[in-house]
């Protein structure tokens, strides 16, 4: 078949730093609580407060996912503590550069070391 054998395809979207180091901030952070199921099916949240204080949320949940977000909620705002796991960042750093070193991608190595 004619052209069977060459491939037009659109170079890929990459990531500039800015954004490579924006999506290490964010990989591997997770806010600090748990979940308790209540008798009567609601979920109630217990969060860590920098300090090491617990606090208990003043409203119970209808489910569990609820619960989960108004606890990434409160970690994003500030309100609740977070664990970060420094592994990961240095994970997707290194991913990501020795990506960049290997394409020949003119525009891609531009955007990554400038």
């Amino acid at each position: 078949m004619r052209g069977a054998g060459t491939e037009h395809a659109e170079e890929r979207p990459t990531l500039t730093v800015a954004q490579v180091f924006e999506l290490t901030e964010r990989v591997g952070v997770r806010p600090v609580g748990n979940f308790h199921k209540l008798d009567s099916g609601d979920y109630r949240l217990r969060y860590r407060v920098k300090g090491g204080t617990v606090r208990r949320f003043p409203q119970t949940f209808a489910t569990r996912a609820e619960a989960e977000r108004a606890l990434w909620k409160m970690a994003e705002d500030g309100h609740a503590d977070v664990i970060r796991d420094e592994r990961l960042r240095a994970f997707i750093l290194l991913a990501t550069f020795a990506v960049c070193a290997g394409t020949r991608s003119p525009r891609f190595a531009a955007a990554t070391w400038t």
